[in-house]
This record gives C-alpha cells, sequence and structure tokens, in this order.
C-alpha cells in the first residue's frame, strides 16, 4: 500500500518488511520528467531514466532525489544504455559524491520510465539494475506516464528467493501536484466578477491546468471559488486546457483505445487517431461524426483514409465534438470522442470554405469530402529495419502491429506497403546489435556502420545457422493486415531480434 500525508508518503508490500519512503514532491519531478519525454516524438515519445539517492535505516529505504540520465538515444526511442550513456551515468555517480546538495546520501537506485509498456522489469531494465546497482537492498522504480498527467508506478526489490519482474507488487499512481490559492472572505460592497484565465500554452495538459488554477486574481472576486471548483471538477473529469480553448477527451469504461485528439489551427481542425491501434487494424469499416455547432456531418471513412491516421475539417463555430467509430468482428464497435470548447473565432476565409461544404437540403445528401482524403504515393526509403527486446521462452509467440508488440518492445516501424521482411535473432553487446543470418556470401560476419538507413544503430551480421533457426515468421505483412503486422514463433529461448523489411512495391 501507499500511505500519504501532505508532503511524504510510504510504499510497502503486504506480506515483505520493506517500505521505501518519498517525499510527494521528489516524485512529481520524476513524473514531470517521464511526462516531458512522452511529449518529445508522437507514438510513445523517448523514455528517461536516472539515478534515486537517499538513505538507508534496516528494511527503510528513503528517497530524498535524483538525477536523470541523458541519453543520446543510439538505440531508438527507448531508454537502452549505448557506452556514452554507460560514460554518462559513471560519471554521474563520480560526481555525486561530491555534490553538497546530495551530502550525507547515496545511490539507493534507479528510476526508468515505460512510454509502450506496463509496469514491469524488462530483460534490459534488470541488466541495468544489476550492473549500477548490485546491493541487495537497492530498488528500482518504474513509471508509465500517460499525457493527461496521471502516471502508474511500482517499486520492485531484490528478495532472497530471486525478483519479481512480472508486476510490482503494489502498483500506484502519482498523480499532479494541484495547489489552489486560499479563498478570502469578501466585502459585500464589492462588484462581482469573471476572473477570465489567460491563455496558456499548453505542454501536457494537466500542467497547463495546474497554471490555471493558481493564476492570481486582478482583484478580489465573489466568483472566483465557483471557477476554481469548476476547474477541479474539469481536472477530474480528464478535461485538458488548450491554449483559447478546453479539449475533451471521452473514453467509455473498457475501451479499446483509438488514441483520437484534434488540434486547431486557424479554423482548421487537424484530426489524427493511432493507425496502429488493434480496432484499426482489424476494421471492416469505419465513421466519423461531427458536431460542428448546431451542424451535424457523419461520413464512413475509406480504408486507405483509415490507414493514412488523419483528416483535417474546417470548423464553422468555437464548439466542436469528434466521435470516431471502428466496426469489428465484435459486436460493438471501438468508438472514441473528443471535444474542443471556447476556440476563437474562425477567420472570414476559412468560415467560407466550410460554408462550400454545407450538404444541400433539396438534393440526395452526399459524404463531406475532407481534405487528406486520398493518400499520396510512397516515397520513403526502399528497406529498413525493426528491433524488437523483450523475453519469449521456447515454443513462445510475439506479434509485433505497426510499432507495438504483444510483448516486449519495438524500435521502428513498417512503411504500410508491400514489403518483404526477414527475421533473425539477436543481441546486444558494447557497441551493436549482433543477429546471426543462416548464409552469408563469401563472409563470416558484415558490419554495418551507423547510417539513417539503419536507425543510426551500428549493426553486425554474423553466420550461424543453428543460431537464425531460433526464430521463424509464422505471419509476414500482407494486403489483409494492411502490411502492418508480424507474428514471430521462438524456438528457442529469444530476447532481441531484427526484422529487415524490403519494399516490394513503390506505388500505394
Amino acid at each position: 500500500m501507499v500511505a500519504e500525508d501532505l508532503d511524504y508518503a510510504t510504499w510497502t508490500a503486504e506480506g515483505h518488511s520493506i517500505s521505501i519512503e518519498y517525499p510527494n514532491s521528489v516524485l512529481e519531478e520524476i513524473r514531470l520528467e517521464a511526462v516531458k519525454g512522452i511529449t518529445l516524438l508522437r507514438h510513445g515519445g523517448v523514455e528517461v531514466g536516472g539515478v534515486l539517492f537517499g538513505s538507508k535505516e534496516g528494511d527503510r529505504i528513503r528517497i530524498d532525489a535524483f538525477r536523470a540520465v541523458r541519453s543520446e538515444y543510439a538505440y531508438g526511442p527507448n531508454f537502452i544504455l549505448s557506452r556514452n550513456d554507460e560514460v554518462a551515468l559513471e560519471k554521474l555517480l563520480q560526481e555525486a559524491k561530491a555534490d553538497p546538495s546530495l551530502d550525507g546520501m547515496e545511490r539507493v537506485g534507479w528510476y526508468h520510465s515505460h512510454t509502450r509498456t506496463a509496469v514491469f522489469l524488462s530483460e534490459t531494465d534488470i541488466a541495468v539494475y544489476n550492473q549500477y546497482f548490485p546491493q541487495p537492498w537497492q530498488v528500482v522504480l518504474i513509471l508509465h506516464p500517460s499525457q493527461l498527467g496521471p502516471t502508474e508506478a511500482g517499486f520492485f526489490f531484490r528478495e532472497p528467493d530471486g525478483l519479481r519482474s512480472e508486476s510490482s507488487y503494489n502498483s500506484f499512481t502519482i498523480y499532479p501536484i494541484i495547489k489552489t490559492p486560499p479563498i478570502r472572505a469578501q466585502d459585500p460592497e464589492i462588484d462581482a466578477e469573471v476572473v477570465t484565465p489567460q491563455p496558456v500554452t499548453p505542454t501536457w495538459k494537466a500542467q497547463a491546468l495546474t497554471q490555471l488554477l493558481t493564476l492570481p486574481p486582478e482583484r478580489p472576486a465573489k466568483l472566483r471559488w465557483p471557477w476554481v471548483a469548476a476547474s477541479i471538477v474539469l481536472g477530474v473529469l480528464g478535461v485538458g486546457v488548450l491554449a483559447g480553448g478546453f479539449h475533451i477527451s471521452g473514453l467509455p469504461a473498457g475501451h479499446r483505445s483509438l488514441d483520437l485528439r484534434a488540434t486547431d489551427q486557424g479554423g482548421q481542425l487537424h484530426i489524427e487517431w493511432d493507425r496502429s491501434a488493434e480496432p484499426i487494424l482489424a476494421a471492416r469499416k469505419a465513421t466519423i461524426l461531427i458536431q460542428d455547432g448546431d451542424r451535424k456531418v457523419e461520413t464512413p471513412l475509406s480504408e486507405e483514409l483509415l490507414q493514412h491516421g488523419s483528416l483535417t475539417y474546417q470548423r464553422k463555430t468555437n464548439d466542436v465534438e469528434i466521435r470516431l467509430q471502428v466496426f469489428g468482428d465484435d459486436p460493438d464497435p471501438a468508438q472514441e470522442s473528443t471535444r474542443l470548447i471556447g476556440l476563437p473565432t474562425a477567420p472570414a476565409e476559412r468560415l467560407e470554405a466550410a460554408d462550400r461544404t454545407e450538404p444541400s437540403h433539396t438534393q440526395t445528401p452526399q459524404p463531406i469530402v475532407f481534405e487528406q482524403n486520398t493518400v499520396p504515393a510512397y516515397r520513403g526509403p526502399s528497406r529498413g529495419r525493426l528491433i524488437w527486446t523483450g523475453l519469449v521462452p521456447a515454443k513462445g509467440n510475439v506479434e509485433i502491429a505497426g510499432n507495438r508488440a504483444s510483448t516486449g518492445e519495438v524500435v521502428g516501424s513498417l512503411p504500410d506497403v508491400p514489403v518483404r521482411v526477414k527475421a533473425y535473432p539477436a543481441n546486444f553487446s558494447r557497441s551493436a546489435i549482433v543477429a546471426y543470418v543462416p548464409v552469408l556470401s563469401g563472409s563470416k560476419e558484415i558490419r554495418e556502420a551507423p547510417s539513417r538507413t539503419n536507425g543510426w544503430t551500428a549493426m553486425v551480421y554474423k553466420r550461424d545457422a543453428k543460431r537464425a533457426s531460433g526464430v521463424t515468421v509464422t505471419q509476414a505483412p500482407s494486403a489483409r493486415n494492411h502490411w502492418r503486422k508480424i507474428a514471430l514463433r521462438a524456438d528457442r529461448k529469444v530476447s532481441a531480434v531484427v526484422i529487415d523489411w524490403e519494399v516490394l512495391d513503390r506505388k500505394r
């Protein structure tokens, strides 16, 4: 359980004597680091990590500070330490000994965010844990952040009979710390005034809400408390504050995520969804409904547009609600909605363009034609690579759809066009990824320097027919799975797989 007071919290695991104490402010700073990471790249962002400092007394661990390790992300957006990262970590640990702000503290563990997977310890996590934090009492904090602010987290620790890595004994949620100013009694003769908050440039939604709640009024106002109360309610309901308006996302209980989102640029809405989401990949049909003030537009989405993952819409009003429904094999469709409220007035030329798309009331209604309704010809690279890491036991299976895997983590993605793929079991050396292939012409190994075409990852292909046979492709990308899905079977235990792809047809 996690016992909290205003400033501190204590984490415990039932049936174990360990307890971990920490100031709430320290975990809030770590949470902010993790949330910032997911905003740096679309579809998962980058992972972050660092060292926890504090003290130990018996079975009680106290965390008082942390220091982030700045990764060069040599192996992609995952927090996998390159040799340069390891040097930076070793330097950080040495400098910490002379840091006056860490006086009296020692390293008590480390933290790491998982942006694409849940709260667990991967094989890579365990390797860092064992190498740099080998003391039996040192701990690990794993975080799974979200852009809305709340972050799932869990501590891990060593036990006499091993390490529980599949999940934390006690996962918990780190909520954004929101402080509201004290409410002052008002003089009855002062006129009521609604305090209008200044627009806030969004970084992540909960931070914007925090800033909104702590804006001081220019003078006392009787309606200050209703505004604060409403803002707190909006925060609880998952309403983010955008520059110039509110953005509300509706997620039904037990929903299958489509990651529907929308942004406004001068009266034009850019609507996006996760084209690698499971319901999208398995879709038979899909529709999008847009409620623009009193105007209602509903139209089916073609398979090409659904797989494209975005469209634009010229709005007429400052209140627009969008609902995406995706129909597959399940009796109930997967659906999500998002709503933008309080948007600035659209420019006149945008309103005129929107009027031209108004459906006729005297003719048979026709589907609204959105911009980006056609997918451009593929002009990307002719070949590329995916790298999967995790742990699959002998006779185990893993499925990769887009940039997500049924287990483990994936760096890279397929280009969504006809491709052929080859999969090789692999492992990580100090300076490169080593993949084992059945045949190499005229050489026992081929080395490939880091470059743009290989994701800036040094590669070594070694001829080893026996090890190469450890991975089999059981489902290749095809038109049926929109050229986005790969299924693999491991004949023996595998912790990494290199998947090379090559475009077959340059036309979409």
